[in-house]
């Protein structure tokens, strides 16, 4: 697998994979193989790039040995920010054993979005779309709507937003409407309205083109976390089987396992690495899928279990390179009244920032916290 260097790509973003990727045709490969038999390794990062890079503001080292009460990996969030080098312990290798097998695919392809006419496209709602709730994960809604809206423009995106309004259950066929409303020299102002049998469930308003100016240096760097390979897979509690969570391999490179949300409050920053074994070329689509992940970022300051059900989801793409394995580094905001919001950070495995995620979600506990 090719990896390209990130600083480069910050250089020529007029010709990186965002850019130049072939019209009418949204990228990501994907293959899943049972027994845990990985066909493609990801490229090994630096270890002096992965634990010991330092802050370029001079922000100060994290303590490595744990204070009495912290979870290993935990860190207040005063003292962490995108520049920070922060030392961990390196768990043993656990290698992912999918409950799925699946030959190389596109996005197109893993949504099974078909073409029906020259404005729309249609999809059903398989077991690999879906939340635990038995309904349409809300990143498969705005992956389908930037697929088509990039299929339809033939132009990738540059930012791309969606609005809940209802829910597509499991099995039901879900159609989506492309209006493309102003066709500009390099920017394409377009919408996808998401409808089950005439109701309609989520809208996509989006931005898509290329421009030519690009920052000659990065402007914010990845934190200093475990390759994923050194990092604990995330143990998944069982309501989570049967839904997209059993198509996609996480591990905890900052925060708290499931089982160690003992009620304690925590920091409001959290990361996950995140790959679709074993292959993966990041495209908006998916990245859209990666970013919903932010929903579930109120259970770490809070120290328990939460459902987040979006309201909205916006994706915005910065550099597309190929990378194995991302990094969703996830800030949460603020609770309040029952809603969340928060912000993710989306990293290839070397340090180039693909895009960034941010939402408003419904919180609540999956158990009630214990009197």
């Amino acid at each position: 697998m090719r990896v390209t260097k990130g600083r480069r790509h910050h250089r020529e973003r007029d010709k990186s994979e965002h850019q130049r990727h072939p019209r009418g045709k949204t990228h990501v490969l994907l293959d899943f193989h049972s027994e845990g038999q990985h066909t493609l390794e990801a490229p090994k990062r630096p270890r002096h790039s992965i634990r010991r890079r330092l802050s370029a503001q001079g922000v100060a080292n994290v303590d490595p040995s744990p204070k009495p009460g912290q979870h290993d990996g935990e860190i207040h969030e005063a003292r962490v920010n995108h520049l920070s080098s922060l030392p961990f312990p390196a768990p043993a290798i656990i290698r992912f054993e999918g409950p799925v097998a699946f030959d190389v695919v596109d996005m197109r392809e893993f949504l099974g979005m078909q073409r029906v006419t020259d404005t729309t496209w249609r999809f059903h709602v398989t077991d690999r779309l879906i939340t635990p709730g038995q309904f349409l994960f809300g990143g498969c809604g705005l992956a389908a709507g930037v697929t088509a809206l990039e299929e339809a423009s033939g132009r990738p995106t540059i930012y791309a937003a969606a609005h809940y309004l209802s829910f597509a259950p499991f099995e039901s066929d879900v159609d989506v409407v492309v209006d493309l409303a102003v066709q500009g020299h390099r920017v394409t102002q377009a919408r996808a309205t998401a409808s089950v049998d005439g109701r309609e469930v989520l809208t996509v308003n989006a931005a898509l083109g290329t421009g030519e100016l690009a920052s000659p240096t990065p402007w914010l760097l990845m934190p200093d976390v475990p390759a994923p390979e050194d990092c604990r897979k995330r143990q998944m509690p069982s309501r989570y089987d049967n839904s997209i969570f059993n198509y996609v391999e996480t591990r905890i490179a900052l925060g708290r396992s499931f089982d160690e949300l003992d009620g304690t409050s925590g920091s409001p920053i959290s990361a996950l690495w995140v790959r679709v074994p074993s292959h993966l070329e990041p495209s908006a689509a998916t990245l859209a899928i990666f970013g919903d992940f932010v929903a579930g970022g109120a259970s770490q300051p809070l120290g328990q279990n939460t459902m987040g059900r979006s309201l909205d989801n916006t994706i915005r793409i910065a550099t597309l390179v190929p990378t194995e394995w991302v990094l969703v580094e996830t800030h949460m905001h603020a609770l309040s009244g029952g809603f969340a919001q928060g912000t993710g950070y989306l990293w290839s495995r070397d340090g180039v920032l693909l895009g960034t995620a941010s939402q408003s979600m419904s919180s609540k506990f999956w158990d009630p916290p214990a009197k």
